[in-house]
C-alpha cells in the first residue's frame, strides 16, 4: 500500500493485491488488482491470465486481460459501465511481447527470430488498416565487415543502420523513394555520429535532402570530468548547458 497525505488528510491511496495459489505455479504471485483512490474516488484495474496459442508465433503464450474500471463505473449495469479492457500476449518461452497496444490504443503484433530479435511489427493486425514493418540483421564474420540492421516500412522504403562493435549507431542511410535526387533507387545518408576514446558521443549530424543536395546539421557534445554531458552546441552555433 502507498498513501499520500497532507495535514493528516488522505489525498491518494494505492493498493496492489496478488494471486495467492501456491498449488498453481502458473498463477501464483501474479498481480490480481490495482486500486487507486484519489480525493475519495476509486479506480480499479483487474487482471486475468490464461494460456492461448498465438497463430503468428505458433506457440502457447501468456494472455493477460486487464480491465480498467472508472470510479463512476456501475458493475451491475452494463449500460453504465465505464471501463476499458486490453488484451496482451507474451511468449512463455522468452517473455517477449507478442501483442501489445500503443498510446493510441492500437494493437501491435511482434515476430522474432531465433536470437530474440524483432523481425516484424504489424500494426492493427486482422483489420483493414493492417500495416507491417520488417527488420533484418547482418553480423560480422571477417575483418573489414560492419554490422547493420535494416528496416523496411509499409511503403517498402528501406532504412539501414550501421553499427560499431559496441552496438552504437555510426550512420544511417535511406532509400530515396521520392526521387528527390532523381533516382528512386538511390540510397542516401540521413545520419552520422562519432565517438571519442571514452565511448562518448562527441558529434551527430542529421542530413536533410534538398533535391540532390545534402544539408548537414551537426551538433557537438561536451562532457565534464565525471563523464556526464556538460553542454551541446547546436547546428546554429548556440551552446546549451
Amino acid at each position: 500500500d502507498e498513501t499520500l497525505c497532507k495535514d493528516e488528510l488522505i489525498l491518494q491511496n494505492s493498493t496492489v493485491s496478488y494471486i495467492e495459489i501456491p498449488d498453481n505455479p502458473f498463477l501464483h504471485g501474479r498481480k490480481l488488482r490495482d486500486t487507486l483512490t484519489l480525493n475519495g474516488n476509486t479506480t480499479t484495474t483487474d487482471y486475468e491470465y490464461g494460456e492461448t496459442k498465438n497463430a503468428r508465433a505458433g506457440e502457447l503464450v501468456l494472455q493477460t486481460i486487464t480491465t480498467l474500471m472508472g470510479y463512476d463505473d456501475v458493475p451491475g449495469d452494463p449500460g453504465q459501465w465505464v471501463r476499458k479492457t486490453v488484451t496482451l500476449e507474451h511468449s512463455l518461452l522468452s517473455g517477449e511481447p507478442l501483442l501489445t497496444r500503443d498510446d493510441n490504443d492500437v494493437e501491435i503484433a511482434y515476430e522474432y527470430d531465433l536470437l530474440g530479435r524483432v523481425t516484424k511489427e504489424t500494426v492493427a493486425p486482422g483489420t483493414d488498416a493492417v500495416a507491417s514493418r520488417t527488420y533484418s540483421y547482418r553480423l560480422c564474420s571477417t575483418t573489414g565487415q560492419q554490422a547493420s540492421q535494416s528496416a523496411v516500412n509499409v511503403k517498402g522504403v528501406e532504412t539501414i543502420t550501421w553499427l560499431d562493435g559496441h552496438h552504437r549507431v555510426l550512420s544511417e542511410t535511406r532509400q530515396d523513394a521520392d526521387a528527390l535526387g532523381g533516382n528512386p533507387h538511390a540510397v542516401r545518408e540521413i545520419y552520422r555520429a562519432s565517438y571519442n576514446h571514452l565511448e562518448q558521443k562527441i558529434s551527430e549530424t542529421v542530413i536533410d535532402w534538398e533535391r540532390e543536395k545534402h544539408i548537414r546539421l551537426t551538433s557537438l557534445f561536451k562532457y565534464d570530468v565525471w563523464g556526464e554531458q556538460r553542454s551541446m552546441i547546436r547546428p546554429d552555433g548556440v551552446e546549451e548547458h
